[in-house]
């Protein structure tokens, strides 16, 4: 009995460092880079950034300064205690400020912790650390900014686990086919001629079809990668979609402050600009202003898109990467996620953000090449 109660606790504990690994290994993957390229922002304030899991154990430390002087490690080390505090006090996806105590000017006195979640999980925290007399409020929304993206990220990672995208997949031609089959049985059944009936069996087929087209895209591998000169690129595709759209009250405006070179795939790319830009044009009623702008972000390029269109309240905007979800009487539901998993593989990093009635905002991030 005892050999067998060892064997099930084993198995049990072993099951559960395999979670904690895979949980760890997802979020060091979701939040690597960006925490890295973040802290290349704060490293002239002293400032101390870390990931921890969900009951605070550091899993990897960011921070920028070395100093070995007491005080210093003094405050670094009581910083760092506090972080258990933070994680077990925190929602997931919300921001909490702290005020802690220091002496030195280079004790971060001023703390920020954000919770990460995966597959509706707490799995981890961001906490970042900055002396008050350098806090400026944009370095706060830099550091929401970050782990906003880190948990898109995240979403990413869940939406595009190949169970739930083949089951969601399923679900939505099942009810495509349960309608055309209803409809059909009133035919075959000698009922009275519809357009109406007939109507919805038309819409219902197309649905389908569009549905498997996209995912046969979604899921088209692509090994043709250059280097890509990224102003090129946008200034002929803007060209290319106002000249093959027949849209005279949409105007698309694009600054570029800068000739930015990045390796990808540009049929890919261009896809994924082209998603975008139709999002923009529904939201407007195909009437308003597109503005596009290709700026620097240290190693990194940013692309912006901003519409003044109708927006989306947060309800909308927390599921917008969700698979088959869609606000358009003829979407499928795929394009947002297509963009989200093309940026990803280019190593790249997509927000939006929205309000109802201020139009929406898509900031694209992706690493800079140099030849």
């Amino acid at each position: 009995m005892g050999t067998v109660i060892r064997e099930h606790v084993t198995e049990n504990i072993g099951m559960a460092l395999n979670y904690v690994i895979k949980s760890r290994k997802t979020l060091i993957d979701a939040a690597d880079d960006l925490l890295k390229y973040l802290q290349g922002q704060l490293a002239g304030y002293h400032s101390l950034l870390v990931l921890a899991s969900e009951d605070g154990e550091i899993i990897n430390d960011y921070s920028s300064h070395q100093s070995k002087e007491k005080h210093v490690l003094d405050a670094r080390k009581h910083w760092l205690n506090s972080i258990t505090v933070f994680c077990r006090q925190l929602d997931k996806g919300s921001l909490k400020r702290i005020d802690l105590e220091g002496k030195s000017i280079q004790a971060p006195q001023l703390a920020f912790a954000y919770g990460l979640e995966y597959n509706c999980k707490r799995i981890g925290t961001v906490c970042a650390g900055i002396p008050k007399d350098m806090y400026h409020a944009h370095t706060e929304a830099l550091f929401t900014l970050t782990c906003k993206q880190i948990q898109e990220r995240l979403n990413f990672l869940h939406a595009n686990d190949d169970g739930l995208l083949w089951a969601s997949l399923a679900h939505e031609i099942k009810n495509s086919l349960c309608t055309i089959n209803g409809f059909a049985q009133l035919f075959s059944l000698g009922g009275v001629y519809n357009q109406a009936y007939l109507d919805m069996i038309l819409e219902e087929s197309e649905r389908c079809k569009k549905i498997v087209m996209e995912f046969m895209y979604f899921n088209k591998p692509s090994n043709d990668w250059k280097v890509i000169n990224v102003r090129d690129l946008l200034e002929d595709l803007v060209e290319k979609y106002q000249r093959d759209h027949n849209l005279p009250d949409i105007t698309i405006n694009l600054t570029c402050l800068g000739a930015f070179l990045m390796k990808g795939n540009i049929e890919q790319l261009v896809r994924v600009f082209e998603n975008l830009f139709d999002n923009a044009v529904e939201a407007m009623g195909r009437k308003g202003e597109i503005i596009m702008s290709l700026s620097s972000a240290g190693s990194y390029l940013s692309i912006k898109i901003k519409d003044n269109g109708c927006g989306m309240d947060e309800t909308e905007l927390a599921k917008v990467f969700e698979p088959f979800y869609t606000t358009k009487s003829s979407g499928t539901g795929l394009g947002l996620l297509y963009c989200q998993k093309v940026v990803k593989g280019h190593g790249g990093s997509i927000l939006l953000e929205s309000k109802p009635g201020e139009g929406t905002t898509c900031t694209l991030v992706f690493p800079v090449a140099t030849k």
